[in-house]
């Protein structure tokens, strides 16, 4: 959790940080999820460090500040593709704190490094989805959610996770789909 004391010392000071790390470490409910293999633990761990070093990146503009901040979201949204609405958020606050605080060019070569390689981590799985489905888009659940809304299925229900899952009609197995290969 030293994420949290960190971004805790960054906007208040050392005390706050270290009591948000504290309150994290012992939350019934962080204990429970850190001790489970789920991608939102390392979804939240680059999340918390991205979002760390953006907010360096606005108050310092420092270059690498800013490959930090676009390493660790771009790996953020490797674990959920969610994190790419931080992308666009960190970007129009640097767009609006630059002229604010007349800091314009001094956080271009900042954000320029934050959008590169942002870029450089999420590229090989955009291009995986394109070749998937043939449409350029940044998350694969997208079609997913929309064909089980238009279907009419509620999430977690049965009928849904048949669908989702493919499984058969018991809901007890997977149906298993061969794929013949074409030369």
């Amino acid at each position: 959790w030293c994420q949290l004391f960190f971004l805790g010392r960054q906007f208040f000071n050392a005390r706050v940080g270290l009591m948000a790390a504290a309150m994290a470490a012992v939350m019934p409910l962080m204990v429970d999820y850190g001790s489970r293999v789920y991608s939102e633990n390392v979804y939240i761990f680059f999340l918390l460090w991205a979002l760390f070093f953006g907010w360096r990146l606005l108050t310092l503009c420092r270059g690498r500040d800013g490959a930090f901040a676009g390493l660790c979201l771009g790996l953020a949204y490797l674990a959920n593709p969610g994190a790419v609405y931080y992308l666009g958020i960190l970007t129009l606050l640097a767009l609006a704190a630059g002229p604010a605080r007349r800091a314009g060019r001094r956080l271009f070569k900042p954000l320029a490094c934050f959008l590169l390689l942002f870029a450089v981590c999420a590229a090989p799985y955009v291009f995986f989805l394109h070749g998937q489905t043939g449409q350029w888009t940044f998350s694969g659940k997208k079609a997913a959610n929309y064909h089980s809304t238009a279907m009419g299925l509620s999430v977690n229900s049965l009928e849904w996770e048949k669908w989702a899952m493919t499984l058969n009609e018991d809901g007890d197995g997977l149906i298993v789909d061969t794929v013949q290969e074409t030369m």
